[in-house]
């Protein structure tokens, strides 16, 4: 190392460049790194290993399956290619799919059935409605509107003596309205043959009819035949 160097002072008209004496000035501490430094090349990082290589193919086998199932569901949909493969016709869709119908309920009783409330079995044999009276002579009756005489058995099934009260027997039209049994038009078309109330005894049978006043301009819908005043009654349908 050479010191205290002197570098000579070039006149006006030399133009050669001067060498160099002398040792070169030291980095500044504050001189920031800039791209003249050299790079050190680095090897290429490892590649790093896959951790859920089956995962992977489940994802893509999953999703390979969701299409192969849809495609196959938009085949089905086709009528012809449904018809085809043997599994019938494209179902209808919940708005063309008709309800499961009910069961039809069977027709009330009516004329020549058997009907039974509590001991006693009624059968209406015959109905006959537009009289305006019944009974003859003296026992003649006028209707108000018009008489509906109902022919009729009665047959006791219980074990006791049964009491048959006409005016517990009703006459529904088909406007709902209800009329009761008359009882001086039942005893008048029985000719009096009737005792009223009329007693049924055990295992005992009995004919005759009963005969309801209804308004003149009413239909008779059905008969309401109850064994006593408690009782639910057996409906029996008149109209053909």
């Amino acid at each position: 190392m050479v010191k205290n160097a002197v570098m000579p002072t070039p006149s006006d008209d030399d133009t050669r460049p001067l060498p160099w004496l002398g040792r070169a000035a030291s980095r500044p501490r504050d001189l920031a790194d800039t791209a003249e430094q050299p790079l050190v090349p680095t090897d290429d990082p490892a590649p790093v290993p896959d951790r859920w290589p089956g995962r992977r193919l489940g994802i893509v086998g999953l999703m390979i399956a969701c299409f192969v199932a849809g495609a196959l569901l938009a085949l089905l949909a086709i009528p012809g290619l449904r018809s085809a493969v043997g599994i019938g016709p494209s179902p209808a869709g919940p708005s063309a799919q008709s309800p499961p119908a009910s069961p039809t309920p069977p027709p009330p009783p009516g004329i020549g059935d058997p009907v039974r409330d509590t001991t006693i079995e009624f059968r209406v044999t015959a109905v006959t409605c537009g009289q305006g009276s019944v009974g003859q002579g003296v026992l003649t009756r006028r209707a108000r509107g018009q008489f509906c005489v109902a022919t009729f058995d009665v047959k006791n099934v219980g074990g006791t003596l049964a009491i048959l009260n006409v005016t517990e027997q009703v006459a529904t039209t088909t406007t709902g309205s209800r009329h009761p049994g008359s009882p001086e038009a039942t005893a008048a078309a029985n000719g009096l043959l009737f005792v009223l109330p009329l007693p049924v005894a055990k295992g005992g049978s009995e004919s005759g009819k009963i005969v309801f006043d209804i308004p003149e301009d009413a239909v008779l819908e059905a008969l309401e035949l109850h064994d006593s005043q408690q009782s639910d009654g057996a409906v029996v349908s008149v109209r053909p």
